[in-house]
């Protein structure tokens, strides 16, 4: 199948052969063209407008918890000397973010439960209760940090949203996977301080991720989609009715365009913005369970957030689903001109 030489130039860039996806936008685009003598616009629109965020951009920064050497003698009382000697050591202090959360994690557990003791003794010891509690929540403001880096700030999720990721397969767009949930889980054992269980799900959530990337891979099918089917609304909108239809009856061209419609639309693109749309889903209701409720996103994480899943039109979902609204108004104008209106009942589907 040959590539148009109008076609969008997002589209060129990852070349027709090479993605499935774009090849049906193409493929569409072709047929349309041949059958009205229309070229489709050129949109400067790249597919990879969106990014997710680099580096420390997508980090939030970890407070230090600090303590002297006597405040830390006393809490030996509550058995956190081992944990505090490990966390301390050459290994810990360069070991990666999900280590270092899931140590936290052991470290405040211990707290709370000496916390607790401390309470019910009979000589309470008034300065270290006030102590532990200002640990506590130092502890819990790091770990909120940590928790975010080691889930939506990791090099793992990057990799997940990488524009460069495998083409996505149309009958596969609504496969996610499972990468998602897996990391979920490992962020919660590492807050509940299961430091072993947490390092096997985060091992295998982080293979996940970078072995899938389906994140990327939706996003350029999501770009694409809406780069194609506004190009060829734009096609659609160009076509002189009274010259394709002149007695507003179906003519030879006017009856092909509807097979065009049939077979290349509604059996083909449609399926795959559903599929599209339901992953979508999926993956907002996943990465919602990894977005803490106490924390402060950074700055570029939330911008990209709100560009795919806002609910005002700038939203890459809403934008989409304007697109489509926006190409179906634009056949039937084309189909009810060559009186072909019942034809176009399903596009209001």
């Amino acid at each position: 199948m040959r590539c148009l030489a109008t076609l969008l130039a997002s589209l060129l860039l990852v070349g027709c052969a090479r993605d499935p996806v774009a090849s049906l936008y193409a493929d569409y685009l072709a047929r349309l063209e041949r059958v009205t003598g229309v070229e489709a616009p050129a949109e400067a629109l790249s597919t990879n407008t969106l990014r997710y965020p680099r580096g420390r951009e997508r980090q939030l920064p970890v407070p230090k918890v600090g303590g002297s050497v006597l405040e830390l003698f006393r809490l030996s009382r509550c058995d956190i000397g081992q944990l505090l000697a490990q966390r301390n050591s050459i290994l810990g202090r360069h070991a990666d973010t999900a280590t270092h959360l899931a140590i936290d994690g052991r470290i405040a557990q211990r707290l709370t439960r000496c916390l607790e003791a401390l309470n019910s003794a009979d000589k309470e010891d008034a300065r270290l209760l006030a102590r532990i509690d200002e640990l506590l929540e130092e502890k819990s403001v790091a770990m909120t940090a940590r928790a975010w880096n080691a889930g939506l700030g990791s090099q793992a999720m990057a990799d997940w949203w990488s524009p460069s990721a495998d083409a996505l397969v149309p009958s596969e767009a609504g496969m996610p996977g499972d990468g998602l949930e897996q990391l979920a889980l490992a962020v919660q054992a590492a807050l509940e301080g299961k430091r072993e269980l947490a390092d096997k799900a985060f091992s295998k959530a982080y293979r996940q991720l970078e072995r899938q990337r389906y994140g990327g891979a939706w996003l350029n099918a999501m770009q694409t989609s809406l780069a194609g089917l506004s190009a060829a609304t734009t096609l659609l909108h160009s076509i002189d009715t009274t010259r394709l239809c002149p007695q507003q009856q179906p003519t030879p061209k006017a009856r092909i365009l509807q097979t065009i419609l049939q077979q290349r639309y509604f059996d083909n693109i449609q399926p795959l913005l559903a599929e599209l749309d339901r992953a979508g889903e999926a993956m907002h209701e996943a990465l919602e369970i990894l977005w803490p409720a106490d924390a402060k996103a950074p700055a570029a994480v939330a911008t990209f957030r709100a560009r795919v899943w806002a609910d005002a039109e700038s939203g890459l979902g809403n934008r989409l689903l304007h697109e489509s609204r926006s190409h179906a108004a634009a056949w039937k104008r084309v189909l009810q001109a060559c009186g072909l209106g019942p034809a176009s009942a399903r596009l209001a589907e």
